[in-house]
């Protein structure tokens, strides 16, 4: 193989790659805008991949408006919000 076909297949590798990539989730902004920390939405450390209640909802919704903490649900007697869909 030539060194000019080896460059195209690693050229070639690195882009489908990188169009496979999937952009981080975590937005330091939202978390400021927001007023909450990270570990309201990510379990432990964001990079453990777990997601909380809060984190799940804002996973299938792409807003935390109408999310209720279970455990607040839960005080006043109500199925979580984040339960229903």
């Amino acid at each position: 193989m030539t060194s000019s076909r080896i460059a195209v297949v690693v050229a070639s590798a690195v882009l489908l790659l990188g169009a496979a990539a999937q952009p981080a989730s975590a937005q330091p902004d939202f978390t400021r805008s927001q007023r909450k920390t990270c570990t309201f939405c990510h379990v432990g450390a964001w990079t453990s991949g777990k997601l909380t209640a809060a984190g799940t909802y804002f996973n299938q919704r792409h807003t935390l408006k109408g999310f209720v903490e279970p455990k607040a649900a839960a005080a006043h007697g109500l199925a979580p919000v984040s339960a229903a869909r």
